[in-house]
């Protein structure tokens, strides 16, 4: 899994691919999108699998290496995808500004709207008795979510920014040419 991060992060979206922003991050997009929505079909199918067994059932890797696999491997992928689109999503937030202060605000704004969503997760978890509630609200919020995040990417410049270089009140003191 960490062997990846450096490929995804260098090759998919910082410079190693000389294509327009918003190709990369359609190629970084749909490597997010396409292992995601099967990790969740798999993660329906073992928690209903699990719910039929007793409650006895151990997951041992060492009696059971099949079926504690089974059940691990999505969480290998969430892992993998958790990171990944933090990535994309910051870096596509990035691309809208051309200098430090918009750039922080944004990613600010972002990560407010992930920690409310964190907390209304552990709201509903610790609440639901059913298991499947929480699981079907993160999968609409999943489905709901992806075409709206492809709107956005659809909206990328396609040339690249240029910073701006500001004094320490925030105002811009030099615009340099764009880099091609």
């Amino acid at each position: 899994m960490f062997p990846l991060r450096p490929v995804f992060r260098h090759h998919v979206i910082d410079n190693a691919l000389r294509d327009p922003y918003r190709r990369k991050a359609n190629l970084a997009f749909w490597t997010f999108t396409i292992p995601a929505l099967p990790m969740l079909i798999w993660v329906m199918i073992n928690l209903h699998w699990f719910g039929t067994k007793p409650a006895s059932l151990r997951l041992d890797h060492g009696s059971t290496p099949g079926r504690f696999v089974r059940a691990r491997f999505p969480h290998l992928i969430y892992a993998t995808m958790s990171w990944a689109s933090q990535t994309l999503v910051y870096w596509v937030l990035g691309q809208f500004a051309s200098d430090v202060t918009t750039n922080a605000g944004t990613g600010g704004v972002f990560r407010s709207w992930e920690t409310l969503g964190q907390a209304v997760s552990y709201g509903i978890n610790a609440h639901s008795g059913n298991k499947y509630v929480p699981f079907g609200i993160y999968f609409g919020s999943y489905v709901i979510s992806m075409p709206l995040f492809w709107m956005v990417i659809q909206t990328l410049p396609t040339e690249t920014k240029s910073p701006n270089i500001q004094d320490e009140n925030g105002q811009i003191i030099e615009i340099p040419e764009p880099t091609k």
